[in-house]
């Protein structure tokens, strides 16, 4: 189930690259689960700010995610957003 229109709307705004029912069994190692509600990924620290405030104004959950190897996903998806961090946000120093 997609995102509210309003919350969809307000992340496009926000310049959050974001895709509506995005089967997640395309970027977990598994290739198994179900559909996230919204999907971005992003590498700017402003715009995953925006994103955060946004989805928490929404009482929308938010799911940082890494390179899910070790992740396994419900057939049934996730409800939220999920956000794959990308570029400078992809690594710890």
């Amino acid at each position: 189930m997609p995102l509210e229109n309003a919350v969809a709307s307000a992340l496009r705004a926000a310049g959050v690259p974001l895709v509506d029912d995005f089967p997640l069994a395309r970027k977990t190692w598994w290739r198994v689960g179900g559909p996230a509600d919204g999907w971005a990924e992003i590498g700017d620290p402003d715009i995953l700010a925006a994103a955060v405030a946004i989805c928490h104004a929404s009482s929308v959950a938010v799911f940082p995610m890494g390179n899910a190897s070790n992740l396994l996903v419900a057939d049934g998806g996730v409800r939220g957003l999920v956000v794959r961090l990308t570029g400078d946000l992809a690594s710890v120093s």
